[in-house]
């Protein structure tokens, strides 16, 4: 599993919770406010990702929310979670 994995799954969520979002726009530099998602979306995307890498059997269990609080980006949020995946 690649760290390309884990920003294609976050992009499919992001895409199924925004689905106004053009695909385009969903970069590593960009942060979900800047996308427009508020916070329950903010926790849909991150819960549906993580819960999807654990479908995979790639993430052990659920990451406390609290984790990403500082995430500037969705670059950083990928290498967040692929940090915490198995190899």
């Amino acid at each position: 599993m690649s760290r390309d994995h884990v920003l294609d799954v976050i992009r499919a969520q992001i895409a199924r919770v925004l689905p106004h979002v053009p695909p385009e726009a969903v970069t590593e530099t960009v942060h979900l406010k800047q996308l427009g998602a508020d916070s329950i979306d903010r926790t849909d995307i991150l819960t549906m990702t993580m819960e999807e890498l654990i479908a995979e059997n790639r993430l052990d269990g659920l990451t406390p929310l609290v984790a990403f609080a500082a995430v500037p980006n969705i670059g950083a949020l990928a290498d967040l979670l692929f940090a915490r995946c198995r190899r």
